[in-house]
């Protein structure tokens, strides 16, 4: 959390975290979260979204943990 500065109240950040169809130009899957969620912890949730075969996936450094892995090669 940070200080706004003006008046004292305290702002809770927020990621949105997507997954889209590179080929289609979709988004397919959505989840919204305060800051201190990692990635790897909202994939159960994305992946639940969309019923699509997965082929290929591009994503940040955050999300290269062994759960993620394990969560990606169950689905």
């Amino acid at each position: 959390m940070k200080k706004n500065g003006t008046d004292g109240e305290q702002q809770v950040w927020r990621k949105l975290h997507l997954v889209a169809d590179t080929n289609m130009h979709e988004i397919i899957a959505t989840e919204l979260s305060t800051s201190n969620i990692t990635g790897d912890e909202v994939l159960p949730n994305l992946l639940k979204q969309t019923h699509r075969e997965i082929n290929a996936i591009l994503a940040d450094s955050a999300y290269d943990t062994r759960q993620y892995h394990e969560t990606v090669r169950i689905k």
